[in-house]
């Protein structure tokens, strides 16, 4: 679920619970737009608003001990709301996004401690709003996601994203060949060869 999705309503932040098997966690160190406290016996690792449940999950954790998160969700008490924050430390992460797919719950990828920090606010900030903010808005099948994806950036389309992907196994493949030969190997008009350009270069601030 793109970060984008949950925009800041107007309402009071509440107190995230964290469970005290975190301590330790980096993500801790940038949750600073809510306030949060540690508590025994959660069955998750974050509590929201006493109806979301998050579990964070390390991908490079997760490659090595696949049985980890099975168990805890068998193990969570019942929420309304379950959420797995899985934190990408991994290349070729795609191919485990299958996996995910199987569990009951909302997935949600990040990149750095930052962004899982932020997601935790966002969702807190949107705890009260529909939950069709967090509902699966993509093709479960990776090339459909990979096409939709690309499709976001300006001015390239369906098709673009198509002839784009065509002999590429993963996203950073593609990004790297296209840092490296400028999209040669595909031909797009200049204006779209500029979109992606600028795309990949645009810079990200730590601002909600």
């Amino acid at each position: 679920v793109p970060l984008s999705y949950l925009k800041p309503p107007f309402r009071i932040p509440m107190t995230i619970k964290v469970s005290t098997k975190q301590r330790g966690n980096n993500v801790l160190d940038h949750l600073n737009q809510v306030k949060w406290y540690y508590e025994d016996g959660l069955t998750t690792d974050f509590e929201i608003e006493h109806f979301i449940s998050v579990l964070f999950l390390s991908l490079r954790f997760h490659s090595s001990k696949p049985e980890y998160i099975i168990a805890r969700l068998n193990n969570l008490k019942e929420y309304k709301t379950n959420i797995l924050l899985i934190y990408v430390d991994m290349h070729n992460y795609e191919e485990y996004m299958v996996e995910f797919v199987q569990f009951e719950c909302q997935v949600f990828l990040c990149f750095g401690n930052d962004e899982a920090a932020k997601y935790l606010a966002a969702i807190d900030m949107n705890a009260h709003r529909s939950t069709e903010i967090i509902k699966h808005r993509y093709s479960f099948d990776l090339y459909e996601r990979k096409i939709e994806f690309l499709a976001k950036i300006p001015k390239i389309n369906k098709k673009d994203a198509a002839a784009l992907l065509a002999g590429k196994t993963c996203l950073r493949t593609l990004f790297d060949d296209l840092m490296s030969k400028a999209s040669n190997d595909v031909r797009l008009s200049t204006k779209k060869k500029e979109s992606i350009e600028e795309y990949m270069n645009m810079k990200f601030t730590n601002d909600m």
